[in-house]
Parts: structure tokens; C-alpha cells; sequence
């Protein structure tokens, strides 16, 4: 299941907080985003890092 961060700003757009979504797809994380009581979200789906490493 896909991962989010929904960073929460304030009126002046500066960072108050971050919630952690797992969701569906990505229209299941706009609405739950859009329900957070907030002036302002940013909202960033989570990629998992690959190790590439080459020995």
C-alpha cells in the first residue's frame, strides 16, 4: 500500500507538522489530506530508496 506525508503549513506556509498516510491510491490521499484541519497541505507521496550499491 502506498505511503504519504501530509505536511501541514500555516498562513505563512511555514512547516507546523507532518501525518503520515498509508492510503489506496493517490485520490484516497487527496481526500483524507483535504480533511486535515489545516490552512495549507503539501501533500508527498513516499518512494521507497534502493539500495544500489555496487561492490
Amino acid at each position: 500500500m502506498p505511503r504519504y506525508r501530509a505536511y501541514i503549513l500555516d498562513e505563512h506556509g511555514h512547516l507546523v507538522g507532518a501525518v503520515d498516510l498509508e492510503c489506496a491510491d493517490d485520490e484516497e490521499a487527496k481526500e483524507r489530506a483535504r480533511r486535515l484541519d489545516s490552512h495549507r497541505v503539501e501533500l508527498w507521496r513516499q518512494v521507497p530508496l534502493l539500495d544500489l550499491t555496487v561492490h
